[in-house]
């Protein structure tokens, strides 16, 4: 079962897309992987975990839909011999307790739930109140809090990959 909810993902996807073309960069294909999974699905094609990480085209950072499955794919590439940040810096989006802990110190994105916890609220009382009222999307302010998971890319040529051939991604 998916900890994001589906159309969650697709707008994070869909604003990380846009905003690498607002300023002139094309997108790096989504990867798109489940904690505990052997394999990563690259643009509909099934790529070999350890491939799709170590590979020497492969990303140097990913941007994770929660942070449960960002501390998951940071064991996930420790498990394959990549060190967090060194060759690969993960951020993740919540940030759960646990993410502040000393040993996880992952940089994610805060979202304010006392905010969004007051706001469901007041828009619940007015949909029963007015139960004809149209849904809407509520914009929630965000803060990137930046922790030991993430570091500038090391120089390629400095970047310790293992020979593993790139996956063939289309």
């Amino acid at each position: 079962t998916p900890l994001v909810e589906r159309s969650g993902d697709q707008a994070r996807a869909a604003g990380y897309r846009d905003t690498m073309r607002r300023h002139g960069l094309r997108p790096l294909p989504t990867f798109a992987w489940t904690p505990g999974s052997p394999t990563v699905r690259i643009d509909h094609r099934d790529v070999p975990f350890e491939v799709a990480m170590t590979a020497a085209d492969s990303p140097t950072a990913f941007f994770v839909s929660n942070d449960v499955g960002a501390i998951g794919l940071i064991d996930a590439c420790e498990a394959v011999g990549l060190r967090i940040p060194a060759d690969l810096s993960v951020v993740g989006f919540d940030d759960i307790a646990i993410a502040g802990l000393k040993r996880i110190a992952l940089t994610t994105v805060s979202q304010p739930l006392m905010f969004q916890a007051e706001r469901a609220v007041k828009l619940l009382l007015e949909r029963i109140e007015s139960p004809a009222i149209a849904p809407r999307h509520v914009r929630v302010p965000v803060e990137l809090r930046v922790r030991d998971s993430t570091a500038p890319p090391a120089r390629a040529a400095l970047k310790p990959r293992r020979a593993t051939p790139a996956p063939d991604v289309r």
